[in-house]
């Protein structure tokens, strides 16, 4: 996942590049890739090749700590944490994200908040994007494997259940690791822990939350497999619910092939006709948008610009109050328009 190595050498073949270039022609206004095997020491990287690319990306990062404890290992022997969710999205889409994002299970959930107004004050139905990375062979009831899938089951739930989400919108993208039917795996039998109870297609199948899953009903409730180790379909255990509202507009597709975001997983992919998760341009001079702005300076060796309450009012009157930086900030976003138009 990472672009450069230790050394700070480019790696021509990573994922965030062809994640990037989805965006940047046009493909999709976000990617998320839910198995990254990503720690807090790539998240840096990640972000800044993101911007390098004029996009931004957000990174739900797992610990070898985490790996340790959930006995993972790599192909190699060592410990290989599989987690770390990474979302990768348009500056259009970036505009609209509400709140910080939210993080938990160490890098298996990843929920982000993106408004459909001008503003945070105009939305009128948010749409919430939830990544997920089940568990797989959790078959003990003890442990620490059972322990998490617990977690991540009821944090969900969590997540889903809130009352002031009540209006919204949900997009649940997840490899869940289980399946719900038996003719999902191509053996045609379930395993033994496609039936705990905290598997979460339980979860995304609980009927007071409304999700539908959008690759049953794109192919006729036929969907096809998605993991597929050495081309071989094996299992459908990557799925995409949505809230029934959007079904309406929605379509909806699995690859045909793996390689670009995983090697072992087919992606899925699905866009809306209608329109209605396109949003509306961010207002950018208003007085909520100038509660929301946030300055970052940096310098060498990595300082930062720490806002407090002196250093805030300082910026913003600079920013919003100074006619001469109003007067460069209106002609930059007139060059802007032009390069576009």
């Amino acid at each position: 996942m990472n672009p450069w190595t230790a050394g700070g050498k480019y790696r021509v073949e990573n994922r965030m590049n062809n994640m990037t270039k989805i965006i940047k022609e046009g493909g999709a206004d976000l990617v998320l890739v839910v198995e990254g095997h990503v720690t807090l020491s790539a998240a840096p990287d990640i972000q800044a090749w993101a911007r390098i690319e004029n996009c931004e990306a957000v990174v739900a990062p797992t610990s070898t700590t985490a790996a340790a404890a959930l006995d993972e290992h790599g192909e190699t022997g060592a410990r290989d944490p599989a987690a770390g969710i990474v979302a990768v999205m348009s500056q259009e889409l970036n505009e609209r994200l509400r709140g910080k994002p939210e993080r938990s299970i160490s890098g298996r959930l990843l929920h982000l908040t993106f408004g459909d107004g001008p503003s945070p004050e105009a939305d009128k139905r948010k749409i919430h994007v939830i990544a997920c990375y089940g568990l797989s062979g959790a078959t003990k009831k003890n442990g620490a494997r059972a322990d998490m899938a617990r977690s991540l089951a009821a944090e969900l739930t969590e997540i889903l259940a809130r009352e002031e989400y009540s209006d919204d919108n949900f997009m649940v993208y997840a490899d869940i690791n289980t399946v719900r039917n038996s003719a999902d795996r191509a053996s045609g039998a379930t395993l033994t822990y496609d039936s705990a109870d905290h598997a979460l297609w339980r979860v995304l199948n609980d009927t007071q939350f409304g999700l539908k899953d959008a690759m049953m009903e794109a192919y006729d409730q036929m969907a096809p497999m998605t993991y597929v180790p050495g081309g071989i379909e094996t299992s459908r255990i990557d799925v995409l619910y949505v809230s029934a509202a959007l079904l309406p507009g929605i379509e909806a597709a699995t690859a045909e092939v793996a390689g670009a975001l995983s090697k072992t997983h087919l992606p899925l992919g699905c866009s809306f006709n209608d329109q209605r998760m396109k949003g509306t341009a961010q207002e950018k001079s208003t007085e909520p948008a100038r509660r929301g702005a946030v300055a970052v300076m940096s310098k060498g060796g990595g300082r930062r610009w720490r806002l407090n309450e002196r250093t805030t009012d300082f910026y913003r009157d600079e920013a919003f109050g100074n006619t001469d930086i109003i007067a460069k900030l209106a002609e930059a976003d007139e060059a802007q328009t032009a390069l576009t138009e």
